[in-house]
């Protein structure tokens, strides 16, 4: 098992879609707010139909068509015969919590959407898009690759990957792709079980995006409606919970990954429990207590559990104590 690396042209053409709708906030990324603002001015008023959450439309993308060797010509035709696909998607993805966000995205493009986005993304051919990302996207792209690959030399992949393993009771096999994209910024998100996007970020965190990445998708719908029962035994939770959610654009699992992250990051050497603390306390704004709870739980383990089912048990036997986060 090894992780590769590779810049996002494709990624980034779904992600500028979702910009030149004016459905995204400007943040605080230079050349991405240069590069959307000089795009807008060739707009001719061409995106203007809506857009859908652009970490799920690049989820559909990766697990249905070879994005390797996509052009932006094959892209739009993706999107204009997207009811082709949907078998691939629904064989593909048999995670329930993964199958709750993907599904409907599928549903919305076949009914208008993928017509919408294949229009949006022949209008990008139009702008010269190719020549955006070959002259000021790549380059970007590219450099940030190679800190990323200086930053994974000097941390143990196996012993994190076999720890993610073993919490997901499923083995990754192969490599780890992960697909560096500026336009993004500033949201990393996960493809499949072996593959994120990550963003333009300080390269230092990248073992904790690695473990935080590959988590995702382990939760069954039994676990996420015991974990929605558990926040609302106190008001400090339940309103936790609605940040995370509503503001911070999460979702029920975070606090469970984060736990995860933490545990593999600390069981691997890469951080100790102090530094962990540290991190979690200023996490989404301080709108995740459990995660620190459950990894301290996780680390009193003799063996690497099952995290699902470890999860389920102890959310169904109320052994997590909710006063310890007050």
């Amino acid at each position: 098992m090894s992780i590769q690396f590779y810049p996002s042209p494709i990624f980034d053409a779904i992600c500028t879609c979702n910009h030149l709708t004016g459905r995204i906030p400007s943040y605080n990324n230079a050349l991405q707010n240069t590069i959307v603002s000089e795009l807008k001015e060739t707009a001719d008023g061409r995106f203007t139909d809506g857009a859908i959450s652009y970490s799920n439309l690049c989820a559909i993308l990766y697990l249905c068509a070879d994005v390797g060797s996509m052009t932006l010509c094959d892209l739009s035709a993706f999107f204009a015969n997207i009811a082709d696909y949907e078998p691939i998607l629904r064989q593909r993805v048999q995670n329930g919590f993964r199958a709750s966000f993907l599904f409907p995205t599928m549903d919305l493009l076949k009914e208008k959407m993928g017509a919408v986005y294949s229009r949006y993304v022949d209008a990008l051919i139009d702008m010269n898009f190719e020549t955006v990302c070959r002259e000021k996207i790549l380059p970007v792209e590219e450099d940030q690759i190679q800190k990323l690959q200086q930053t994974v030399n000097q941390f143990d992949t196996a012993e994190m990957l076999s720890l993610i393993s073993k919490l997901k009771g499923r083995v990754i096999t192969g490599n780890v792709e992960i697909f560096v994209s500026l336009m993004s910024y500033p949201v990393s998100f996960m493809l499949s079980d072996t593959a994120f996007l990550d963003t333009i970020n300080d390269p230092t965190h990248f073992p904790s995006m690695v473990a935080h990445e590959l988590m995702h998708g382990f939760s069954s719908r039994e676990l996420t409606a015991l974990y929605r029962e558990t926040v609302k035994e106190s008001r400090y939770l339940r309103a936790c919970h609605k940040t995370l959610i509503e503001d911070m654009h999460s979702g029920d699992e975070e606090e469970f990954v984060m736990a995860a992250e933490y545990f593999i990051t600390w069981k691997s050497g890469i951080y100790t429990r102090e530094e962990i603390v540290l991190q979690n306390y200023g996490r989404y704004g301080g709108c995740v207590p459990l995660a620190f709870c459950i990894f301290d739980l996780l680390c009193k383990e003799s063996d690497v559990p099952n995290y699902n089912d470890y999860l389920t048990r102890l959310l169904r036997s109320k052994r997590l104590d909710t006063r310890f986060v007050l």
